[in-house]
């Protein structure tokens, strides 16, 4: 069994997976023309597009992941997520560090998460938006969904723009794939193999009933 390692963990690490719910699907669907273009590179990172990130935060002295998920961004406990490791209902679950943030930012980047971000609604408006940008294969640089809510990439990459007084992500409209694509350019760096027990062979997703 895969299990986070709470030694190793700090504040700030960006956390990766793969779903395999009905949004997970779609958000994967949406993203997969550009992950294709990245083979085979990006099979090094994960074998499919992951399609959601998180932020590692600390409250109480525990660790938690804080997310944007439907129906308002929150804290998951470490335990919540190696259940759904267990029972392959998150696969491929990577953690990646900004390559030139200090400790403290990204300390400070966790911080804002939680005063900031948790807690907001999740961006519902955003997703259509995109879906339809990435079928016309749109480049341009509107700000998807409302300006008050958060999709998951979007609170990670506003916590750490705050915190490093610019956008490492680099891009309007972040996604996990950005995510990825900052690996592979070098800004984030994987750092899964010391924060993860047993880590697990990457898997591919299979459709849910």
């Amino acid at each position: 069994m895969v299990i986070f390692n709470r030694r190793q963990l700090r504040p700030g690490l960006i956390f990766s997976v793969k779903g395999t719910n009905l949004l997970s699907i779609l958000i994967s669907t949406v993203l997969s023309r550009g992950f294709n273009k990245l083979l085979p590179e990006v099979t090094k990172i994960v074998p499919v597009c992951p399609c959601h990130d998180g932020i590692v935060v600390e409250v109480d002295e525990q660790f938690y992941i804080g997310e944007s998920r439907p129906f308002k961004a929150r804290l998951t406990s470490l335990d919540t997520y190696e259940e759904k490791f267990e029972s392959n209902i998150c696969l491929n679950p990577r953690i990646f560090e900004v390559k030139i943030a200090t400790k403290i930012e990204e300390y400070t980047a966790a911080e804002y998460w939680l005063k900031h971000v948790n807690g907001t609604l999740y961006d519902f408006m955003a997703f259509p938006y995109l879906s339809i940008k990435n079928l016309l294969m749109d480049n341009s640089e509107k700000v998807a969904g409302w300006e008050w809510a958060h999709w998951c990439t979007e609170g990670v990459a506003e916590a750490y723009c705050a915190a490093l007084g610019y956008d490492i992500y680099n891009k309007t409209n972040p996604t996990p794939l950005t995510t990825i694509k900052r690996v592979l350019e070098g800004v984030f760096r994987d750092v899964s193999d010391q924060m993860f027990i047993d880590m697990p062979p990457l898997k591919r997703a299979k459709r849910t009933p």
